[in-house]
């Protein structure tokens, strides 16, 4: 999957949209995928047929010259920032906090995906957290739209410390406001 983007001033001063692009080929249907949008907000799917006349990997470079036509490029991956998601455990975790991990970040996976946000680079558990990593365009949207998946999709959002971190920085809690621990991962 190649993800382009496109930032766009909005009306105030201040404002800015992410319009995002994606294309991937789906050999066995002979088609690829084309998913487009504004970051925060499902996107519209198109399909390309893939008439054989061309080899799919040249299909998938015609979409993608198109879109860079229109002035979408590839962030590389130091410009984006890391949603973190860490809910407290017992210990190094139990049996059920490693399938309530995977559950989570297989939905956040698919909600941030669709949202031309980004994605879920893994997890890790124990030492008494477990965090999901999500490697996100924009992470203050990104950080409101994994919090109201969470309570959404029920789950414990009540319990979740969201955080956005930045190359370089130290990461900064978005959830709850008045979190005073110090934050570690």
């Amino acid at each position: 999957m190649i993800k382009l983007y496109k930032k766009e001033k909005g009306k105030e001063q201040d404002q800015r949209t992410i319009l995002y692009f994606e294309a991937w080929l789906e050999p066995d249907n002979r088609r690829a995928v084309i998913h487009s949008g504004v970051s925060g907000r499902n996107g519209k799917t198109e399909y390309a047929e893939w008439d054989g006349q061309m080899e799919e990997v040249e299909l998938l470079e015609t979409l993608l010259k198109k879109a860079r036509a229109g002035g979408y490029v590839e962030i590389p991956a130091e410009h984006h920032d890391t949603v973190i998601v860490q809910y407290k455990i017992k210990g190094k975790g139990s049996k059920a906090d490693l399938v309530k991990r995977q559950r989570v970040e297989r939905m956040l996976d698919q909600v941030l995906g669709w949202k031309g946000l980004g994605h879920v680079d893994g997890g890790d558990i124990g030492n008494k957290t477990m965090n999901i990593f999500c490697i996100v365009v924009d992470g203050a949207l990104a950080a409101a739209t994994v919090k109201n998946a969470l309570k959404t999709y029920r789950e414990d959002v009540n319990h979740a410390v969201i955080a956005i971190g930045r190359t370089n920085e130290s990461p900064v809690i978005f959830h709850p406001k008045d979190y005073k621990e110090p934050f570690s991962f």
